[in-house]
């Protein structure tokens, strides 16, 4: 392996978190390369590439950060060794993570300075001293993890919310959360549209036209800036850290219902933002069944409109592109629509639906009875049998409120038929209402290449399952 012909050391200089400090009073990684720069001096060495890491955790591998980098100019010969001012900007995880950074820069022949601790890995018995304080490293940093555990802890038991302000609230002079009343509307509406089938892009849209601002500021608002605050439990008046929780922490803004219907909803794709395309009545249904990508629609020959696949995505070329005209497709899926509701009544009926969302209410209500009286009854087992007896009953509670929100969900889409008759109603329903029906009795249609009857190249599909034709 080829080495450096001058005797090069590279700096590493890594903070842990800047806490928005800036300037002079963000020091820490200017005395870091201060050190290092007078080290290479004092040692007679020179000093080649410096890295700077900043919000950095240092009990990540050190692959995953940039110190990776370093390590591999060692391996290459391009430089002899590194310098750091302190063990802990080396690593603070495990000892199996320390071994492989020291075994890296033995094997590749590299030379290790830590300044502050005065330790040179040229100098007799130095891997042993910064092994000993390698260890007091992670000894003081499991001392910082298990105070912050604490402070969190003792944080929510008075009712403060230890983290972020979330998107909807502010604090009080407690620390406490309290709804911040011009974005109540804004929460509420958020999870509506969700459980409605809104698809993450359409509430960016909503929220940018509303001039709603993201809770980092301005009125963009990214895809996992809403997943968040959409998956966050804090709106239910709950605050959260790793095991720790507490219920009615803070006023809610939503109800369990509103919050579980947003978790079990099934987006619906909204049509391209085009006048033609909105009258196509399986836009963000239709999909190819080459690639299972949704269709697009384009104006094809004669003016008429068409379903098609783009045929190259990002996961690559389409191996079998469908192409298929909308005026052939729509009136048929319509026709076997009415066709199937027609002879299955518990899908045709409202009334079954609103059945069927309070029958999933009374299993919502026989699960939280059956873990109450567990929690009465057996509180006084030792902690490993009552949690396990806990945890089961719980995930049956919490599954059994899923299923009543989807329950709930789809019965509101039957319950909007004006009349309780979808057949009757359907020739006045608008195209968005009969989309959103359909929605409601498949998750796709499959459209396969070709050039043969519609009837043969359409499967619809409902919890990954093909429903029979």
């Amino acid at each position: 392996m080829p080495k450096a012909t001058a005797t090069v050391l590279d700096g590493y200089v890594r903070v842990s978190n800047k806490n928005g400090r800036e300037g002079e009073r963000y020091i820490s990684p200017t005395e870091q390369r201060r050190a290092i720069e007078e080290a290479a001096q004092r040692f007679g060495v020179e000093l080649g590439e410096v890295i700077v890491e900043e919000n950095v955790s240092g009990s990540k591998a050190a692959d995953k950060r940039r110190l990776g980098e370093l390590l591999a100019r060692c391996e290459r010969g391009e430089s002899r060794g590194l310098i750091v001012s302190n063990v802990d900007r080396l690593t603070r995880a495990s000892k199996l993570e320390e071994a492989k950074i020291l075994d890296r820069l033995s094997r590749a022949g590299a030379r290790l300075i830590v300044v502050n601790e005065g330790i040179d890995t040229e100098a007799p018995g130095a891997e042993l001293t910064l092994d000993i304080m390698a260890a007091l490293a992670r000894a003081q940093w499991r001392r910082y993890q298990a105070n912050w555990k604490g402070a969190r802890g003792r944080a929510i038991e008075r009712g403060a919310f230890p983290a972020e302000t979330p998107w909807g609230y502010e604090r009080d002079d407690d620390g406490r959360l309290v709804p911040v009343p011009t974005l109540i509307p804004y929460v509420r509406e958020m999870f509506q549209r969700r459980a409605d089938g809104a698809t993450i892009s359409a509430l960016a849209g909503w929220l940018k036209d509303e001039l709603v601002h993201a809770p980092r500021g301005g009125t963009h608002w990214s895809h996992s800036t809403i997943a968040q605050v959409l998956r966050n439990r804090v709106y239910l008046g709950e605050q959260r850290h790793g095991e720790l929780v507490k219920a009615s922490a803070h006023e809610a803004i939503l109800s369990e219902a509103e919050f579980d219907a947003a978790q079990v909803a099934k987006p619906m794709r909204t049509p391209e933002p085009k006048a033609y395309s909105s009258g196509a009545l399986l836009a963000g249904l239709a999909r190819c069944a080459g690639c299972g990508h949704t269709l697009k629609i384009v104006v094809g020959y004669g003016g008429r409109l068409r379903y098609y696949c783009k045929a190259a995505h990002t996961s690559g070329p389409c191996p079998a592109r469908c192409l298929v005209r909308v005026d052939e497709l729509d009136p048929w899926v319509e026709e076997w629509f009415l066709r199937a509701i027609k002879d299955n009544v518990r899908v045709a009926s409202a009334v079954a639906a609103r059945e069927r969302a309070a029958e999933t209410q009374r299993a919502v209500s026989e699960a939280e009875a059956e873990l109450s009286a567990f929690v009465k009854i057996t509180s006084a087992l030792d902690g490993a049998h009552f949690q396990a007896g806990y945890d089961a009953r719980l995930a049956v509670f919490e599954a059994a409120k899923l299923e009543h929100a989807s329950a709930l969900s789809k019965a509101k889409v039957y319950g909007d038929v004006p009349s309780g008759d979808l057949l009757k109603a359907w020739s006045d329903l608008s195209v968005q209402h009969k989309r959103r029906l359909l929605g409601a009795f498949f998750d796709e249609v499959r459209v396969a290449q070709g050039r043969g009857a519609v009837a043969e190249r359409v499967e619809f599909v409902r919890d990954n399952s093909i429903i029979p034709a």
